[in-house]
């Protein structure tokens, strides 16, 4: 195990004059835990074959200190965003083993999301695209990430808003004809 760097979320707790040195103290335990955690993720057979320039102690001392955190926790299990990345992350692991590929091409706006999901088995939503059209400050420019951090996420929800009010519909099409 790598040593536990110290958190830049030390830099933001609270100082108490008489337990200084055990808010340090539980913030290393907590930091050695939280890489324990990390590097037992890693070993899981979804990432196998991927290759890191970074160690868990890296990604945990960037990481804001548990008192940092809306509840202490890290990110809450999104079970939509978690279901999706499996769901890829299977589909292009049978596709690998197969030798098959996955056809893709990248949409930009929620009606070419619509009239692609039927032909494609994954459409691919570029960082260049939505920093262009999609950029909360409505200034385009190329994808050097320089573009707001809620600017991809706010693309996918709005092609899967999109993408589920036709589904929607057509289940209520079904049902109560038209």
């Amino acid at each position: 195990m790598v040593a536990a760097k110290v958190s830049r979320g030390l830099r933001v707790l609270p100082q108490s004059s008489s337990s200084g040195d055990n808010d340090v103290t539980a913030e290393k335990k907590g930091l050695t835990q939280e890489i324990a955690q990390i590097e037992q993720w890693w070993r899981s057979p979804r990432w196998n074959g991927t290759k890191r320039t970074y160690s868990a102690s890296d990604v945990a001392s960037l990481r804001p200190s548990a008192m940092a955190r809306p509840n202490g926790v890290m990110s809450p299990k999104c079970s939509f965003s978690n279901a999706s990345s499996q769901k890829l992350y299977s589909l292009l692991t049978s596709l690998h083993a197969s030798g098959g590929y996955s056809h893709t091409f990248g949409a930009l706006d929620p009606v070419q999301v619509v009239q692609m999901a039927p032909h494609l088995s994954s459409i691919y939503i570029s960082g260049w695209q939505c920093s262009s059209t999609a950029s909360s400050t409505n200034e385009p420019g190329p994808d050097f990430a320089d573009y707001p951090m809620d600017t991809v996420p706010k693309k996918c929800k709005l092609f899967w808003l999109a993408f589920s009010t036709v589904h929607i519909s057509t289940v209520l099409h079904r049902v109560f004809g038209s």
